[in-house]
């Protein structure tokens, strides 16, 4: 998976869509900029919520196609809001992850 995005994760720029991490939080995500696509990888730590909305704002009324590059054993249920500039995604249990690639519609 690596090498068919090495060429635009090399130029990207980091955010950070719920802040810099605690120790203990349940949800972290760390994201890249890249030119034609924004990378996002997103792990559930912690019990409670399945679902997380994740606030994008550089990408408010953008049409995306968010694509599951890489996540576990089972489907992972994204959803777009681009009014918003809202991603909301499920992940089934704690200590499961999941890349994403949020490419827009052409």
């Amino acid at each position: 998976m690596y090498e068919d995005i090495r060429p635009e994760v090399a130029e990207a720029r980091p955010f950070w869509p719920l802040g810099l991490p605690a120790w203990d939080d349940a949800w972290i995500a760390h994201g890249l900029r890249g030119r034609e696509s924004a990378y996002l990888a997103v792990w559930r730590r912690g019990a409670g919520s399945r679902s997380r909305t994740l606030g994008l704002p550089h990408l408010r009324g953008v049409a995306l196609v968010p694509q599951v590059l890489h996540s576990g054993p089972s489907g992972v249920p994204v959803r777009w809001d681009a009014a918003d500039g809202a991603l909301t995604v499920s992940l089934p249990a704690p200590d499961t992850a999941a890349l994403l690639r949020l490419g827009a519609v052409r």
